[in-house]
């Protein structure tokens, strides 16, 4: 076993480490290198045991994302692996920043594996139509105009603004988000208040009317649930209801946005702002059509609802363990973005993405084949000492941080300073409600996920 990956595996354990892993050299198939983990215990998705031990690390880099600390596993990964074939996962495995780099910014890598646009459980589903639309699955020419149409949408869009919009939602949810909301959406179960929080500032950016923000929220936490990898049909089906919900609104609110003298039933005029800027600019870019523009209309809020809340629920927990630098803050508010920012490096709300061959390449000398999948770790990527100097500290002053966070090349997130002031708008308001953090984030779980680190945290505290 490589050194690193030794290390990883026996630091906080007193095991016999070769014993519980086999190394296994060569790949015949694809005539690289690889490295195969695999636990000659029994095992399950949460804990491994061997001879008795406990090995609460996670194993692999899809399993790391909800672990306590995935960031070891990472680090020895970049050491000693920073791109390798996962037998277990059936896939690339792309750790490394300058491979991470060189992967996105390659138009041999794809968002979406060749004649499978859309994921076959989605095939014939209204979430699966919205997910084809979506400006973020889509590579080319069709992309790159869509794409310039979300950027002239968002470019007006003031954070300093965004921020304060962010904040007085926060204050509204901790004071009223009302227990009868959880009868309904997902099995009964509340969305998050972080999670809830992009909703409410997103979609009133969008003219969603406040009436149907708290329904939104539950539409998207279905939607979400059902387009994210490895959703159960019963998800699937959820989210294809949800999907109906969501363009129903948006098709009344792009009507009201067609016609300006229109009121809506409770005599109000509507501000479609960003709803309606988008549409202007996606007929002008590309001429897309009604339902491209709804697609990603929903897109725009179901891109921010897991990242915003893992940078808000990322952010509290950073402070919680650091009571001098949340004390800074209450004497410097102005550094709370930075702070931010250096979550977003440090502790990623995104962790991986992946990316699908639609040609043979050789990458960091491995023969690589068109179809072939691969996950690349973007958490790993913004703690590679080659990207990032002493990268496991904890740095709000860090100078012009190398972040993989919102991806890079073609894809490259045009949210990402939105998502930034979102989670500021958010934290903010937490902070200078003198909210206990410590009640706030004893005993937190993740949020189950592939890709997204998003802590629940106890939010029901700050209304005790």
């Amino acid at each position: 076993m490589c050194r690193e990956l030794k290390k990883y595996y026996g630091l906080y354990r007193n095991i016999n480490v070769d014993n519980c892993c086999n190394v296994v050299g060569m790949n015949t198939e694809t005539n690289s290198q690889t490295m195969t983990l695999s636990p000659l215990c029994e095992r399950d998705s949460q804990s491994r045991s061997c001879g008795g031990v406990s090995l609460s690390q996670p194993l692999d880099p899809i399993s790391a994302v909800t672990a306590p600390d995935p960031y070891p596993l990472y680090a020895a990964l970049v050491a000693e692996r920073p791109l390798y074939f996962d037998d277990r996962l059936g896939m690339w495995v792309a750790c490394g920043a300058e491979v991470i780099e060189r992967i996105l910014s390659c138009r041999a890598f794809r968002v979406r594996p060749l004649n499978e646009a859309v994921p076959k459980p989605l095939l014939g589903t209204r979430a699966g139509d919205i997910f084809g639309q979506l400006v973020r699955m889509r590579d080319g020419g069709s992309q790159v105009a869509l794409k310039q149409a979300v950027c002239s949408a968002f470019a007006p869009v003031d954070t300093k603004a965004l921020v304060r919009r962010s904040d007085a939602w926060m204050q509204h949810l901790l004071q009223a988000h009302p227990p009868a909301d959880r009868t309904v959406g997902s099995g009964g179960t509340p969305p998050d208040i972080a999670c809830a929080l992009p909703v409410y500032a997103v979609g009133s950016l969008l003219g969603t009317p406040s009436d149907l923000l708290p329904s939104s929220v539950f539409w998207m936490e279905d939607f979400v649930r059902a387009i994210a990898p490895g959703s159960t049909s019963e998800q699937i089906a959820r989210g294809s209801a949800a999907a109906e919900n969501l363009v129903a609104m948006f098709q009344g609110l792009l009507q009201q946005a067609q016609f300006p003298d229109h009121r809506n039933p409770r005599g109000m005029p509507v501000n479609l702002g960003l709803l309606s800027s988008f549409a202007r600019s996606a007929c002008r870019h590309a001429g897309h059509e009604e339902v491209t523009i709804i697609a990603n209309a929903i897109g725009f809020l179901s891109q921010s609802y897991e990242a915003t809340a893992g940078l808000i629920g990322n952010t509290l927990i950073a402070l919680q363990k650091r009571p001098k630098l949340q004390r800074k803050i209450e004497d410097e508010p102005a550094m709370l973005g930075s702070v931010i920012r250096e979550v977003a490096r440090h502790d990623s709300p995104v962790q991986n993405t992946r990316r699908f061959l639609v040609e043979d390449k050789v990458i960091a000398g491995q023969k690589m084949r068109v179809g072939d999948a691969v996950l690349l770790v973007l958490a790993a990527g913004n703690r590679d000492p080659a990207a990032n100097s002493d990268p496991e500290h904890f740095d709000p002053d860090r100078c012009n941080p190398s972040l993989f966070t919102f991806s890079a090349g073609a894809h490259l997130c045009p949210g990402a300073k939105m998502a930034l002031a979102l989670a500021q708008g958010g934290v903010q308001h937490v902070l200078a409600s003198e909210i206990d953090l410590e009640r706030l984030v004893a005993g937190f779980g993740y949020r189950a996920s592939q890709n997204g680190r998003i802590p629940m945290l106890n939010w029901e505290t700050t209304r005790s």
